[in-house]
């Protein structure tokens, strides 16, 4: 269970880099399909923070995601300029799986009715 102080840098997190990716200003080339960040889980030492995401429409998914680990330094750096952390976690971006999962529970509750 994640503590309060977690889940607070982990919603700040997920806040700046929803943000950073909106404005899709990046310092090499930009991202070609809008991504939400659904949510961040971080580590209870703060050092490691992974952060689901969800490319809009769900297209565009492996382009997306290597675009974003590319700049995971860049992001980093950016949450350093404006978090007061005195250390920043690593970021690892992952499909969140969630709408899938939800999309298929539903059809096969369409398909029992």
């Amino acid at each position: 269970m994640a503590s309060q102080r977690q889940l607070r840098v982990g919603e700040e997190i997920r806040h700046i880099l929803a943000n950073l990716i909106m404005r899709n200003d990046w310092p090499k080339g930009e991202l070609s399909n809008p991504v939400t960040v659904t949510r961040v889980d971080i580590s209870p030492d703060l050092q490691n923070a992974v952060v689901l995401v969800m490319p809009l429409g769900g297209l565009k998914r492996e382009e997306s995601m290597a675009f974003l680990t590319e700049m995971a330094p860049y992001m980093r750096k950016y949450l350093a300029d404006h978090m007061g952390l005195r250390r920043v976690p690593y970021l690892k971006f992952l499909l969140d799986e969630t709408f899938d999962k939800a999309e298929k529970m539903d059809r096969l509750l369409k398909s029992v009715q």
